[in-house]
């Protein structure tokens, strides 16, 4: 910043010193009753000011750059109400410290919320396995306590493995990027959820034409997963699940639909919250760590995608993807 405070300084003062000559030769170059020695004198001594005055534009273009930028050096966030010279920046440094402190507040919250979820999955193995290490499990009941053990240390490497994520998506700001084939991908994803969706007898139905996407293709799978995945594990048994496309001039929307337990009014708003996760309590099969639509979130911000969601309790969930259109032109 003070480089190119010190540079447009000097220029400007550059280009009124070359005008300020310009002139002055012209005026001496049209007087003609003075001889032409003197009036090469002159044009040296009008030469050597302009380097005098050319560094003295350097020097004053240097120092007052440095007194410029001085009090943006000098700038503490966290102690803006004191004085501050500049006047116009005061809002945008109030709305800085505001987004600050907003950032505080959820990093301190993300940090609770991960000491408590891990501490729930550990608690139960560590309480498992002490009772089958001092042999006070009957033969009949150690096959409970194995799968608790093992179910538990899957859900945890999950909420781990989703941590990761975040942590990545939160520090990474580039990522590489290429045209995506997003019908491949969603194929790929039906593919390798198959299980799942055997195991509720779940129906897809998707119709989309091939589209191209300029993303990252390992995130936009992520994204869409995650999705789907949900899709699969709040449906019910024998539900559908609907995929399409529509395309309008600013957008391609990608549907997904289904016809599971629906998301109620008042919480939609707080379901991309880190660790939030619906009142589930009459099904407590249905396993998650809270973490896949702050993901999903975080993804379709970096690709600019806008998301939607229709929902209505015990009717389904829709998620609307809204992908920009760039191949039409007006």
């Amino acid at each position: 910043m003070r480089t190119r405070i010190f540079f447009a300084i000097f220029f400007v003062s550059f280009f009124v010193l070359i005008l300020l000559q310009a002139a002055i030769f012209s005026v001496f170059d049209n007087i003609y009753f003075i001889n032409l020695d003197f009036k090469i004198e002159i044009f040296k001594t009008i030469f050597l000011v302009f380097l005098l005055i050319t560094l003295l534009s350097l020097t004053l273009a240097y120092f007052i750059s440095k007194s410029i930028v001085k009090p943006l050096y000098e700038l503490d966030i966290n102690e803006l109400d004191k004085s501050f010279q500049y006047n116009e920046l005061k809002t945008f440094l109030s709305q800085v410290k505001e987004h600050n402190k907003q950032f505080k507040k959820i990093r301190a919250e993300f940090s609770a919320n991960v000491t408590h979820e891990l501490k729930t999955p550990l608690t139960s193995i560590m309480l498992s396995s002490e009772m089958l290490k001092n042999n006070l499990v009957k033969k009949e009941d150690e096959k409970q306590f194995i799968d608790t053990i093992y179910n538990q240390s899957s859900a945890l490497l999950e909420m781990i493995d989703e941590i990761i994520k975040l942590s990545f998506l939160d520090e990474v700001n580039n990522f590489e990027m290429t045209n995506v084939n997003i019908s491949n991908v969603l194929s790929q994803i039906i593919k390798e959820l198959d299980f799942k969706i055997r195991e509720k007898n779940i129906k897809i139905l998707m119709n989309i034409d091939e589209f191209i996407f300029f993303s990252n293709e390992k995130l936009i799978k992520t994204m869409l997963y995650n999705i789907i995945d949900n899709a699969i594990k709040y449906n019910i048994d024998n539900g559908k699940i609907f995929i399409s496309l529509n395309i309008n001039k600013k957008h391609i929307i990608l549907s997904i639909k289904d016809t599971g337990i629906g998301i109620s009014k008042d919480i939609q708003n707080r379901i991309y919250e880190r660790f939030f996760r619906q009142d589930i309590s009459r099904n407590k099969q249905i396993k998650g760590t809270g973490l896949g639509l702050s993901i999903v979130k975080k993804i379709a911000r970096i690709h600019k995608i806008k998301i939607m969601l229709n929902s209505e309790l015990n009717k389904g969930s829709e998620f609307l993807l809204l992908f920009k259109n760039t191949k039409h032109k007006d």
